[in-house]
């Protein structure tokens, strides 16, 4: 039987994996960041050989502007999410399911069974693994909770195995 992972996820562990699936976008979003940023050049470019300042300005803005949301939208509400959201701050336990169907999840303030159907897709960096519910909803697990990797070796392995994407 795979022995249970346990972690706390902070603030700072929240905002990093809200950057994580940021820089992972899905659907029409994966080419309209490049898209904006293409425009923006064109504008910059264009206001610097026609001496427009306006335009110049425009094009810095647009080639910018995911710096900015993040920075000034998506960061701030990803803080105050945090802190309204109080089953987050609860230490929580990973236990992969014996029969290799899920993993239960679970702190003091339940359990839940995660099946396999249930997940839509997961991503990972070299901190944090996300499992996915729905395209902006998903479970976090920090690696640092797991410092051998065994139980995020058999995690990885059972959801390449089980759900696409």
């Amino acid at each position: 039987m795979q022995q249970p992972i346990t972690y706390l996820i902070s603030e700072a562990d929240y905002l990093a994996a809200q950057r994580v699936h940021m820089r992972n976008p899905r659907g029409w979003t994966r080419a309209i960041w490049p898209l904006v940023a293409i425009l923006g050049l064109f504008f910059l470019i264009v206001g610097i050989h026609q001496k427009s300042w306006p335009l110049s300005i425009l094009g810095i803005f647009y080639g910018t502007v995911k710096w900015w949301t993040t920075k000034l939208i998506n960061e701030p509400l990803a803080r105050r999410n945090y802190r309204k959201y109080p089953a987050i701050h609860a230490e929580q336990t990973l236990r992969l399911k014996e029969d290799g169907s899920g993993v239960l999840l679970s702190s003091s303030l339940g359990e839940t069974n995660l099946v396999w159907p249930l997940v839509t897709r997961w991503l990972e960096d070299e901190n944090y693994l996300l499992m996915y519910l729905q395209p902006r909803l998903f479970f976090i697990v920090p690696k640092r909770a797991d410092p051998q990797g065994v139980v995020l070796l058999a995690l990885r392995g059972l959801l390449a195995e089980h759900v696409k994407g």
